[in-house]
């Protein structure tokens, strides 16, 4: 079988989760802690849950990236 290198992108898609996933969390948190906009709970806990599936998403590939040594 086939070792294959991982290239620049994994790299990138694991910036753009990680990124993408605090600032999800944090606009959730800043919603409902504010509670000026009148959204509720829901809104606020919709960013919040997405943001942790990011985040998720984004220790998945850096584990995958250390346990397996960056091989594909």
């Amino acid at each position: 079988m086939k070792n294959f290198k991982l290239n620049s992108k994994f790299y990138l898609f694991i910036v753009f989760f990680a990124v993408i996933g605090v600032i999800a969390i944090h606009m959730g948190f800043t919603m409902l802690f504010d509670g000026e906009t009148g959204d509720g709970v829901v809104l606020p806990a919709v960013f919040a849950l997405a943001g942790a599936t990011y985040l998720i998403v984004a220790m998945t590939m850096i584990l995958q990236l250390v346990f397996y040594k960056g091989i594909g």
